[in-house]
């Protein structure tokens, strides 16, 4: 079973009631309108954690693009950040005018001949060179938001990442819950058909009927309904699975529901984790508790032999209530009573 979960950063809050009048009507029903969509937007964003919690449509990130870092500016034919290693493979006379800061070393104005006054802007594209304004300030900034981005599309990954997994991990579910119900109901049935082919067998032998043409016929029916059987239990897993789906889809609409009704989303998707665990037992149960019946009862040489008895038991029946006899006499023997007509 899955265990119990909780999600930072998705509760969801409650609208804000905006009250109050005079001149500042106008802002307020702005700042409303503000709150309302932030509040539409963690909804959206409960509902779609929820569904790539299990696994469901309505969870996929959209495709990613990894952001790209900005570029380290070059001046005067000089990077203006070096590495701890990059700076280390300059010669002694070309590390005049950096800096150590943090872990790593950077030009300063000195070094550059007046960094922050003689050169124009950076472009931080790829290979671009600048003579610009100070551009460890534009890079400083494009880093900042670099790494701003680049911890969005992380958590985007990974939420890319445990959609599939989860849905993998449903599918297992559901594969192990048919696995089970078949191999239940399999059991029965093989116990059923090796107690009929040992009856079979043990019929045809005492009939001289071993080797025969009635032999090979009985045994393709015993085979034929076999297969009918085992049909029929493909059939009970398949619909053990489809009805772990249909409670499952209902556990995730009321979650949904409860996220909607400012339900902390922690909060619903244990609840639809405990419904959906408690549908995965009662679908495999529900199964197993549906009988196979008497497999073999309508296998012809069995059942002919049945009838018989069924019959001989019926007209002994009859005879003893007639003649007051238990049975009817065999050879030559009378073994009746003598009634007066």
């Amino acid at each position: 079973m899955i265990s119990e979960i909780e999600l930072p950063g998705t509760r969801i809050l409650k609208r804000a009631r905006w009250g109050g009048g005079g001149g500042g009507g106008g802002d307020a029903a702005a700042e409303a309108e503000a709150a309302a969509k932030r509040d539409r937007e963690r909804r959206a964003a409960a509902v779609r954690k929820l569904m790539q919690y299990f696994g469901e449509a309505g969870g996929e990130v959209a495709p990613l693009e990894k952001p790209e870092a900005p570029t380290v500016p070059v001046v005067g034919g000089r990077k203006a950040i070096l590495t701890p290693a990059e700076f280390a493979q300059l010669p002694t006379q070309a590390r005049g005018g950096y800096t150590r800061v943090g872990n790593e070393y950077r030009l300063s104005s000195a070094g550059t001949g007046g960094l922050g006054n003689s050169v124009r802007p950076m472009s931080l594209q790829p290979g671009a060179q600048t003579t610009g304004a100070n551009p460890l300030s534009s890079y400083d900034a494009a880093l900042r938001k670099f790494q701003e981005e680049l911890a969005a599309y992380n958590a985007a990954l990974a939420d890319q990442r445990a959609a599939g997994g989860n849905a993998a991990r449903y599918k297992a579910l559901e594969d192990r819950i048919a696995r089970n119900v078949t191999n239940f109901q399999t059991r029965e049935l093989d116990e059923q058909l090796d107690q009929t082919a040992i009856r079979l067998k043990d019929e045809l032998a005492r009939r001289g009927h071993i080797g025969g043409s009635q032999q090979v016929d009985q045994e393709a029916e015993l085979r034929r309904l076999n297969d009918d059987a085992l049909l029929d239990i493909a059939n009970q897993a398949n619909q053990a699975r489809l009805n772990f789906r249909s409670d499952k889809s209902r556990a995730l609409s009321n979650a949904v529901a409860q996220i909607n009704a400012d339900v902390d989303a922690s909060t619903a998707i244990n609840q639809a984790l405990s419904q959906t665990n408690l549908a995965a037992q009662q679908a495999e149960e529900t199964a197993k508790g549906q009988n196979l019946g008497d497999v073999f009862a309508r296998l012809s040489y069995l059942y002919g032999l049945q009838q018989q008895g069924a019959g001989r038991r019926a007209a002994e029946q009859q005879y003893g209530q007639r003649f007051g006899a238990s049975s009817v006499g065999t050879g030559g023997s009378y073994s009746g009573n003598i009634v007066r007509y």
